[in-house]
């Protein structure tokens, strides 16, 4: 047995890939296995000696970044001089709920997390999040589908109180699930985090079985106007509902040791305590949260575990931080969405950013309210936030917006450099084609000094020589304009409106128009909610006529400065060597489909803006003809989507994601979209 195959997985990694790029006179291992000189935290080295390419670093994952960097550039033909030394800046680099990772890929979206491991590490993340369902889970319709995102700790251990709920097979399938993700991020050097939202609303079987833990309940307005029944959470004002949170988390641990990050959602998605004063003990919401986090404090004790724990206070009311922020275990800090609070205009309405966006990279006023409050009690604040894919863009992989990424990190510098997450995705090449945002991310994690503006970085982004980088920089320019321009409503991003509430494949119907039950299933069986409201403003949105005309128009501008990133990038394309153009043609399918998607945008608001009252006009059917060819050219571009750019999970459809029928969904929406036209004529 070598030397070589003593030293850690990572580095092993990096031995393998240098060898299969044809580089075989290296030699790989940390500053301790090659016996030099110590490096700084986060750095990596590549230097030559007597023939060979040393790769060394500081620990395992610093040797694998660094052969990744190498080869990176060497790739794109422009190989790193000798020596060359790196040390990232950022302390810590998390990842904080992945969906293509832990909520797509269980229902059927592939994705080898192998590579996805290895790609966080070229990218400079020090964490992975690993919670993540099986496959054996079932795919639920409309709210319970959810649980896949940030699932509950409970689908991972049996306790006395899953009999006669869960299956156990599941619950086995879902631990060892679990397991395999944390040993693949232990085997690339990465921290395993655990991202949950609790106490979430569990089945009615579990209720029916154990009455005395039927708790806070959740029924709000979209469940409501959908015809749904509520959910309940489980009671942690009766001892017995802290004491099966206990056995979950001792029982995750016990199992899973090398967790080293829990984040955890309180008011979100359903989540939440009784609220105050609310409940048998009549307690205040931040009484039962300091309870839950003292509980599992003593958890985390008694396994030994140096766990760090995150609260991330989205959705909680800001007036209760303070007294939380007073009695919280010493270990629990706060991951913060950066935009939250910020100051925006959506069109020439004034707001507030509610969440995080890839829209802004403005740090909003909640971020700065709670590092403050942290500051007192010295605890830890993590800066969250996109970088890459998002939930404003999800089903869309990859749309480059380097600019936007750009903009993030010098954020993130401005604000909180020690420790920050990319939330929504960080998805490797191998389905991520495009990878022009996680090239930012790179060179901005592994630079060589400070950075003002994105033109000194275009060199090591963009391949060939001026004439090539110009045009393509034209091209980002205009994609950029067009995201930060988007009037950015709740409700508005891809997500939001176009999966969840499914008006990318709902047809433009008005009250005339006749159409059967059966003829809406497609849409409202896959629909978060089954709402089919006659027009989209009651949805997800609270918006006037005036506002929905002149969200029509930005969209419109957006489409057209979409249309030029696309046409600029084909025309650099046409003019470039090989290597240049199969780079710029990477770009274009994502941009491709988030103006298609965008078009449908600008057609929905545009066309229920109209007047209704009197039947359709010439005016809805020139709207009508122009869907009718955007939604033909969306169905010949499916066939290589799920190769180039979308999320597609193939076990079921559901309403987070495009499933298996997506190709019949937009065909069912031809068919009426059609119909409509030809009665109107």
């Amino acid at each position: 047995m070598s030397a070589s195959d003593l030293r850690h997985p990572a580095v092993q990694r990096a031995i393998m890939r240098l060898n299969e790029a044809g580089l075989t006179r290296v030699m790989a291992g940390t500053v301790e296995d090659l016996e030099l000189s110590g490096l700084p935290e986060r750095t990596f080295r590549i230097f030559e000696q007597a023939g060979d390419i040393i790769f060394t670093g500081d620990r395992p994952r610093s040797v694998l970044a660094g052969a990744l960097y190498y080869l990176h550039h060497l790739d794109r033909g422009a190989a790193e001089p000798l020596p060359l030394e790196r040390t990232s800046p950022y302390r810590e680099r998390l990842v904080l709920e992945d969906f293509p990772f832990h909520c797509y890929e269980p229902t059927g979206f592939k994705l080898d997390p192998v590579r996805y491991a290895e790609n966080l590490v070229a990218l400079g993340y020090t964490a992975m999040e690993c919670n993540r369902l099986s496959r054996r889970e079932p795919v639920g319709e409309y709210f319970e589908a959810y649980q896949f995102t940030n699932p509950s700790p409970a689908r991972f251990v049996w306790t006395k109180w899953h009999d006669g709920v869960w299956d156990r097979d599941v619950i086995s399938a879902n631990a060892a699930e679990l397991h395999a993700c944390i040993a693949i991020a232990e085997s690339f050097d990465l921290e395993p985090s655990f991202t949950t939202f609790l106490p979430r609303p569990y089945p009615e079987a579990f209720f029916r079985l154990h009455p005395h833990l039927r708790g806070s309940h959740f029924h709000h307005e979209h469940l409501k106007r959908g015809g749904h029944e509520g959910f309940h959470r489980i009671d942690t004002d009766h001892m017995e509902g802290v004491e099966f949170y206990r056995a979950v988390f001792d029982g995750l641990l016990a199992g899973n040791a090398g967790l080293r990050h829990f984040f955890f959602w309180h008011a979100d998605l359903g989540t939440g305590f009784w609220r105050d004063g609310e409940g048998p003990l009549a307690r205040s919401e931040a009484d039962r949260i300091i309870e839950f986090h003292e509980m599992l404090e003593e958890v985390l004790l008694g396994h030994g575990s140096p766990a760090q724990v995150w609260v991330n206070p989205w959705a909680m009311k800001e007036e209760c931080l303070p007294g939380i922020n007073a009695r919280l275990p010493a270990r629990v800090g706060y991951a913060v969405k950066d935009n939250t609070g910020a100051g925006h205009f959506f069109g020439t309405t004034p707001a507030r950013l509610p969440d995080l966006t890839i829209i802004s990279a403005t740090v909003g006023g909640l971020f700065h309210k709670v590092e403050k409050l942290a500051a007192e009690k010295g605890r830890r604040v993590c800066l969250c936030q996109y970088q890459d894919f998002s939930e404003d863009l999800d089903p869309v992989l990859g749309v480059p917006h380097a600019l936007l990424t750009f903009r993030k990190f010098q954020s993130l510098n401005e604000t909180a450099p020690g420790c920050s997450a990319t939330n929504w995705g960080v998805i490797p090449p191998e389905r991520n084609r495009c990878t022009v945002n996680q090239d930012v991310i790179r060179e901005m994690v592994w630079r060589a000094g400070e950075m003002r503006c994105i033109e000194e970085l275009l060199p090591r982004l963009i391949p060939g020589g001026e004439g090539f980088r110009r045009e393509i920089a034209a091209a980002w320019r205009k994609a950029d304009l067009a995201l930060c321009a988007w009037p950015q409503y709740w409700g508005l991003r891809l997500q939001d409106g176009g999966l969840r509430y499914r008006w990318l494949v709902k047809p433009l119907l008005l009250p005339c128009d006749v159409v059967e039950s059966h003829e809406r299933e497609y849409y409202l069986a896959r629909q978060g909610y089954r709402i089919d409201s006659p027009t989209p403003f009651k949805d997800f949105l609270d918006l006037e006529l005036s506002q929905a005309a002149e969200i029509a128009g930005w969209y419109a501008e957006m489409v057209e400065l979409l249309g030029g990133a696309i046409a600029g990038i084909e025309r650099a394309g046409r003019s470039a060597s090989r290597v240049e153009a199969a780079w710029a043609e990477r770009q274009l399918p994502p941009l491709r489909w988030c103006r298609r998607f965008f078009l449908t945008y600008q057609h929905v608001f545009a066309f229920h803006a109209l007047p209704a009252g009197g039947g359709k006009t010439p005016e809805h059917d020139a709207i009508l003809g122009a869907e009718i060819a955007n939604t033909r050219e969306i169905l010949a571009a499916l066939g290589t989507a799920e190769l180039d750019s979308l999320v597609i999970a193939r076990r079921g459809a559901w309403s987070q994601c495009f499933g298996p029928d997506i190709a019949k969904d937009f065909g069912a929406k031809l068919e009426l979209l059609e119909r409509s036209l030809a009665v109107a004529k």
